[in-house]
């Protein structure tokens, strides 16, 4: 063999070998990105879905007690950072306490609440391993050939709880 035929065959194989790498690596980046998009819409259902019950909890609140107009007011203006001061609100009201629709809200708003902590847990997570991987050598190279970046930390101040 000459060293032209010597040149090509090591070639191929480090074609072949690069491809072998860059498939699956840039298979990885696009499910990582799927996953965030998930984890994005997830998060979003779940905070829609407290905003509804928060606003569910404050018409009970609003309707049950004398000073619940009020009171109401603050807790749609603060949003769910009142969550404890309700909690506090309801033990110490009779009337609240006796209402089993707002018990219930509540330990609802309650599961809500986790599952959005346990959501943003999975989008840091997997936002963290994106740009882990986007940072890594030789992920680093399949990153620039496919356009993919390092994202921030997707926290917003809403879904921590």
């Amino acid at each position: 063999m000459d060293s032209v035929s010597i040149l090509l065959v090591v070639g191929i194989v480090a074609l072949v070998l690069w491809m072998l790498y860059f498939i699956p690596t840039y298979n990885a980046f696009v499910h990582l990105k799927e996953d965030i998009k998930n984890a994005k819409r997830v998060r979003k259902i779940e905070a829609d879905r407290r905003a509804g019950l928060w606003a569910d909890a404050c018409g009970i609140v609003e309707k049950d007690i004398a000073q619940g107009k009020e009171l109401a007011r603050l807790l749609r203006e603060h949003g769910s950072s009142y969550y404890g001061k309700l909690i506090a609100l309801v033990e110490s009201t009779p009337a609240l306490r006796a209402n089993e629709t707002l018990k219930e809200t509540l330990r609802i708003i309650d599961r809500v609440r986790q599952t959005l902590v346990d959501a943003q847990r999975t989008l840091s997570e997997t936002i963290r391993q994106f740009n882990i991987l986007c940072r890594r050598f030789p992920s680093c190279i399949v990153a620039w050939m496919g356009g993919f970046a390092p994202m921030p930390d997707d926290n917003p101040d809403d879904s921590r709880e």
